[in-house]
């Protein structure tokens, strides 16, 4: 039976996240879901959370209610990516069963400093979206949306605080290889997508570059085939 593919989304994500891989591996048989954090989706109406341990924390819980018997990966982008990481932290400190492999995409290392612009307490809203516009990833439709940016605006703020108030703490290193994609576009420096190889004991970690920006995810059959690889 192939592996279970359980993802954690970027910022602002939901279970709905990943449109594209979720289309490529139901045609490939293969079993993909994407966990939802607090504040959206099914779960609008609890609390946003606005520490990332607390995040991770919530992502454990659900996780450990649907580990398969089968084996499984953890997938996370971007800010999912750094909790996909707390996860297997957790997983390992309680002995629960652990993925076979975790891949990242879109984000330096946890131990790399985070030196980008914060946004999640910029004061005015315009600023805020076009900031957000330039990271890209958002559809025309939802930034032409004054409604919709109302209703998201708090989500992403809340994600952004997560991230941008993130600080690694030195925890023992996981035991699963590691599988690192970014896009040829994102501004992340080596150093700073080396020190994944510091998370892990695994021997088996491995970086890819795939053509295009920080959503280099969404619509590309070179990163859902190179994942494909695995099954």
């Amino acid at each position: 039976m192939k592996p279970k593919i359980i993802a954690f989304p970027f910022a602002g994500g939901n279970k709905y996240s990943f449109p594209y891989l979720k289309e490529k591996f139901l045609n490939e048989k293969i079993s993909f879901s994407v966990l939802e954090y607090p504040g959206r989706g099914r779960r609008i109406r609890e609390s946003l959370l606005k520490d990332i341990i607390d995040v991770a924390n919530d992502a454990y819980e659900q996780l450990i209610k649907e580990i398969p018997d089968r084996d499984y990966i953890i997938y996370g982008h971007s800010m999912g990516a750094i909790i996909g990481y707390l996860v297997c932290i957790k997983l390992q400190e309680s002995n629960q069963k652990m993925p076979i492999k975790l891949i990242v995409s879109g984000r330096e290392a946890p131990t790399a400093l985070d030196t980008k612009e914060r946004l999640f307490d910029l004061e005015s809203s315009d600023i805020f979206w076009k900031k957000i516009h330039e990271l890209g990833g958002l559809s025309v439709e939802l930034l032409s949306d004054h409604k919709l940016k109302t209703f998201f605006e708090p989500v992403l703020r809340a994600d952004f605080q997560c991230i941008e108030n993130y600080q690694y703490q030195s925890k023992p290193k996981i035991t699963i290889p590691v599988h690192v994609f970014y896009g040829t576009d994102e501004k992340m420096t080596k150093e700073e997508l080396d020190g994944w190889k510091d998370i892990t004991i695994s021997p088996e970690i491995t970086f890819e570059s795939i053509k295009g920006d920080h959503f280099f995810i969404n619509n590309n059959s070179v990163f859902a085939e190179t994942i494909l690889q695995y099954f």
